[in-house]
């Protein structure tokens, strides 16, 4: 399991367990809020001890938070790349990013036009109704239902962008009840910070959820987005979360 954990010291100083993420596999084996108020995070590197830590495991946060088994679940999402029949209508320079619904099969895509190393239209399919998956054993080889959503979308609505099936791949969302991430302190460790974003939002939103925990860490609270903030908190009225709360004991 590849945990991105990410540990912060004091304000000016370097994230040990940061940087030993960003250049290798690390394994984060548990972690162990201390009586002092820091945490100390054990990987398969070396042991860290730190003063607050933020737990982004994704598909994993529920085997770092337990607590959260069943509140965030990961799904098997389906992408694919296609040679476009007419591929100077889907340059990135006359074409755009785009999220559209597909009323035949009552699921939302998104997509992007030519763009970087990997040819072709890149097409998902979006979170509604993804498959549950085991993070640690997802089937990633594609299956033969697995492209025929994905032709038939752009069929319909770009059908000029259909064409030989270039590069397949899935990735996972990792989604809530009632769809809304999770950001917040540890119901009993304040030094701790859960986030289970980004889900399928990543580009969208990654800038403004890395300010927020980065308000979180340093002076404890969120202020340029408290309040867009507060529907991603912890909540006995969000669908799902009593249950949590309950097993946090609080």
């Amino acid at each position: 399991m590849f945990c991105c954990c990410c540990c912060c010291s004091n304000p000016g100083h370097s994230c040990p367990l940061t940087m030993c993420a960003r250049n290798c596999d690390v394994q984060c084996l548990g972690w162990e809020a201390s009586t002092d108020g820091g945490v100390r995070v054990t990987t398969d590197y070396t042991t860290y001890i730190t003063d607050k830590l933020v737990i982004t495991g994704g598909a994993w946060i529920d085997q770092l938070v337990p607590e959260l088994k069943g509140l965030c679940v990961p799904g098997r999402v389906t992408v694919a790349w296609f040679k476009p029949q007419k591929p100077d209508l889907y340059h990135h320079s006359r074409f755009p990013v785009w999220i559209l619904h597909d009323a035949e099969q009552n699921v939302p895509f998104y997509g992007f036009p030519e763009f970087g190393k990997q040819a072709g239209v890149k097409l998902g399919k979006f979170s509604v109704g993804a498959e549950l998956c085991d993070p640690d054993n997802q089937q990633r080889e594609q299956q033969l239902e697995d492209v025929e959503p994905l032709q038939a979308a752009l069929q319909r609505h770009m059908p000029h962008a259909v064409g030989e099936l270039l590069q397949f791949s899935t990735c996972m969302f990792t989604m809530t009840p009632d769809k809304h991430f999770v950001i917040d302190t540890h119901p009993k460790h304040n030094q701790v910070i859960l986030c289970s974003a980004c889900s399928g939002h990543g580009f969208k939103l990654s800038p403004a959820i890395g300010s927020i925990l980065a308000d979180m860490v340093l002076q404890d609270k969120c202020t340029e987005f408290a309040e867009q903030l507060q529907i991603h908190r912890l909540h006995r009225s969000r669908q799902g979360h009593a249950a949590v709360l309950d097993r946090f004991q609080v």
